[in-house]
């Protein structure tokens, strides 16, 4: 036995972690399916960026004068009281100015649109008669945001004054490639990301929220990745691109479970679940740190007749681990046994959310 070598070296013993131990029942299954994608108002909350000139913003800028004695209109022959002076489209530089004809280069960079037609007005007052300046943002440079994944254009796109939100930038990118319903949108911010289904997006306008310079939205097929072994017909990773996966989903797709070797009392999925969800079904949870996700397993005894209901009802998680024990007592005793910490001790299964079963 390798494990009995003599030349053998070892290091380190088996770390024994407390974990909680829920019995499924159908209340809470649903619990424990509820929210299983991060919601993105889960994200700080960030008040929508001023919306100002920025390097590499491109303007359209035009300057009106009028007098009484009016100006001379060579393409009308005429003599008109208005002049207007369309400059040619202006590249806010890497030192915020743009060129203003008698002016020279005049600052831009960080003010409004409003603050910078006063400030152009002001200077032009001093070699024209009675000026006025307009300004258009004509294309917005300085703050993009970029969008990736299953959408019709994916690339960087700007966040304009009136299209600041995570919708809006989705449909500048040519909306969703497939059903809103498959699709989970990511929000990378500044190091934190938060995800949401899109369909939740649509139907929630508080997951619609403002879009920040240098974001990157991605937008993928909410791909559900589950460890499948033990005593199922195929011990394998199954992926399923869809968030409505459930335990007998998975079971299914792992070719079902094997007649005589599949223990039906020792169906588990282990996951780390987050501790509110725990503690709304009833768990002690005083060993555990609660700010970070609880280690748990989950046991279906699929002796009971509503057992398929149950399963039915048990959305799995990205990452989540299913195990069928094999039919025999010391597989199962492993599982719900003495070799591990448990939490409580005795062991305590969670039969629904009205209370605690002991065994």
């Amino acid at each position: 036995d390798i494990l009995d070598a003599e030349n053998a070296i070892r290091v380190g013993e088996p770390e024994r972690r407390p974990y909680v131990l829920v019995e499924l029942g159908q209340t809470v299954a649903q619990v424990a399916s509820a929210n299983i994608v991060t919601p993105i108002s889960s994200l700080p909350s960030a008040a929508e960026e001023p919306f100002v000139i920025g390097r590499s913003d491109i303007l359209a800028i035009a300057i009106l004068s009028n007098t009484e004695e009016g100006f001379i209109d060579f393409t009308q022959s005429a003599i008109t009281p208005l002049s207007t002076v369309e400059l040619p489209l202006q590249e806010v530089g890497i030192d915020g100015r743009v060129a203003i004809p008698t002016l020279g280069r005049v600052n831009a960079a960080g003010m409004s649109i409003s603050d910078f037609e006063i400030r152009l007005t002001e200077q032009l007052s001093e070699v024209l008669v009675n000026p006025t300046a307009v300004v258009r943002l004509e294309q917005r440079n300085s703050a993009l945001a970029s969008v990736i994944g299953s959408v019709a254009a994916p690339g960087n796109y700007p966040i304009e004054q009136t299209q600041n939100h995570l919708l809006d930038l989705i449909g500048q990118a040519g909306g969703p490639t497939r059903q809103a319903e498959d699709l989970v949108v990511s929000l990378n911010r500044r190091g934190s990301s938060s995800r949401a289904l899109l369909s939740d997006i649509y139907g929630n306008g508080n997951l619609n929220v403002h879009v920040l310079k240098d974001d990157v939205i991605s937008i993928e097929p909410n791909l559900t990745r589950v460890q499948v072994l033990g005593g199922t017909a195929a011990n394998s990773q199954l992926a399923f691109e869809t968030v409505d996966v459930n335990l007998m989903d998975v079971l299914s797709s792992a070719g079902g479970l094997l007649n005589q070797r599949a223990a039906l009392r020792g169906v588990f999925g282990d996951r780390n679940a987050p501790a509110n969800q725990l503690l709304s079904i009833g768990a002690e949870l005083t060993a555990f740190n609660t700010l970070e996700p609880i280690p748990t397993v989950f046991r279906l005894d699929m002796r009971e007749p509503t057992s398929i209901f149950t399963g039915a009802a048990f959305n799995m998680m990205d990452g989540d681990i299913v195990y069928v024990a094999d039919n025999l007592n010391e597989n199962i005793n492993a599982v719900v046994g003495a070799g591990t910490t448990f939490v409580p001790a005795p062991v305590e299964f969670v039969r629904d959310a009205t209370g605690l079963a002991s065994q």
